[in-house]
């Protein structure tokens, strides 16, 4: 996932005189500024572990890279989206008011991934989780779901298949 922003992070790079056609936005990143990740992990309640991980687990992959990217620094805003839609939304708000943000990693619940993926994309923040598996978020057979999102992208399977992979 760490890669995966990163990656999309540097494509977003680009002079001021560059006009955008992407359609949630483009965010332009000065040479000396850093680039802002935003956490949305569940860090309370009894999601908190499975989130602790999913956090311990971007701090390394951040750790591994220097905590910079094409010369760079890495800043990690961190907040608890605590597995539910209000958290959620309070989470992406706080993210989003930073204008320098770059981009998301999370959340680890559908349940606050229904809200805070309309909040970042609103915002044109890229979000890409790696637990949310609600058929909703995404699209399936090709029709978007009722809270898909055009910033919102997943690495976890859309949970509309798990009993056809299962079978």
């Amino acid at each position: 996932i760490i890669l995966c922003l990163l990656a999309t992070a540097s494509c977003q790079k680009a002079p001021d005189s560059t006009p955008c056609s992407d359609p949630i936005g483009c965010i332009h990143i000065h040479p000396s500024d850093p680039i802002i990740i935003g956490a949305l992990q569940a860090l309370s309640g009894s999601a908190a572990i499975n989130g602790q991980v999913q956090l311990n687990g971007i701090r390394l992959a951040l750790q591994e890279r220097g905590q910079s990217i094409l010369g760079h620094p890495i800043t990690l805003a961190v907040e608890d989206s605590r597995c539910s839609a209000e958290g959620g939304t309070s989470s992406a708000l706080k993210i989003a008011l930073n204008l320098n943000t770059v981009a998301v990693i999370g959340t680890l619940c559908s349940e606050s991934g229904r809200t805070a993926s309309k909040i970042l994309s609103d915002a044109g923040i890229v979000m890409i989780s790696g637990a949310n598996s609600a058929p909703s978020l995404t699209s399936v057979n090709g029709k978007k779901g009722t809270n898909w999102q055009p910033g919102y992208f997943r690495v976890m399977h859309n949970g509309a298949r798990i009993a056809e992979a299962a079978a």
